[in-house]
């Protein structure tokens, strides 16, 4: 009778994450992160017409912005607000699978995960579109000539957004993650330092262009870098700390 009960164990065990060891956590990370933005891309254009046509629309008409503000206006904030909260849910869902294992209860993985990642690529959206070089069309319609210098201010205030959102990315996760890992808290640094480096990249890959496909284009490329080192980040937390009692 002694056998069957800890094999029942073990097997309690496993499906709590206990035994799961730290390549088994990265795979797994790396594979819902990636699956999860992948399945959420076949979503996102659909979802891009809803944010542009509908939704950014509405926000002008109820005064929440004002058309042309910022460097990508509010009509185009929104398409891309809108289909990166499709994606962060899709990837919220598949990481869920394998926070549950590892907290025991991830309830709000899903909604946090879509809201920051909307923040994240709203921030890295913002930062791609700041021009960098050539000409710039003013508000008042004059076209002026622009360069890294004189563009310094918007360039670094974008990086910081993008840093202060990957931040809250972090914190939002680590507040779910605190009660059942020590030491989570690298979590934050970690996903803030991943998103101003894919601030940086993207300003300049796209410099100050690429519409809404070179965008999806990058996110593929920048999450797969998220996926594998926030994937070693967490199997370093779950494995080598001790989870709380």
């Amino acid at each position: 009778m002694a056998e069957p009960s800890q094999q029942t164990t073990e097997r309690n065990n496993e499906r709590s994450g206990r035994t799961l060891t730290p390549v088994g956590i990265w795979w797994r990370w790396m594979l819902a992160t990636t699956i999860g933005f992948a399945i959420g891309s076949i979503f996102a254009f659909p979802a891009s017409y809803l944010g542009l046509y509908a939704i950014g629309p509405w926000s002008i008409q109820v005064g929440l912005c004002e058309a042309g503000s910022g460097n990508l206006g509010c009509i185009l904030r929104s398409g891309v607000l809108v289909p990166a909260g499709v994606i962060g849910l899709a990837m919220g869902v598949l990481q869920r699978l394998l926070m549950r294992q590892l907290l025991g209860n991830a309830t709000g993985w899903i909604v946090v995960a879509t809201i920051g990642w909307a923040m994240v690529a709203v921030t890295l959206a913002e930062t791609a579109h700041t021009p960098i070089a050539g000409t710039m069309l003013q508000d008042d319609g004059s076209i002026t000539e622009v360069s890294f210098g004189s563009n310094w201010i918007a360039v670094f205030s974008g990086f910081g957004w993008s840093l202060l959102a990957g931040l809250l990315l972090g914190a939002l996760q680590y507040l779910l993650m605190v009660r059942k890992l020590r030491h989570s808290w690298w979590w934050c640094p970690v996903n803030g330092v991943l998103v101003l480096f894919g601030a940086i990249a993207i300003l300049f890959v796209l410099r100050g262009t690429g519409g809404l496909l070179g965008l999806l284009l990058f996110f593929s490329l920048f999450v797969v870098v998220y996926g594998a080192i926030s994937g070693a980040t967490l199997a370093k937390i779950a494995t080598n700390q001790p989870p709380r009692p």
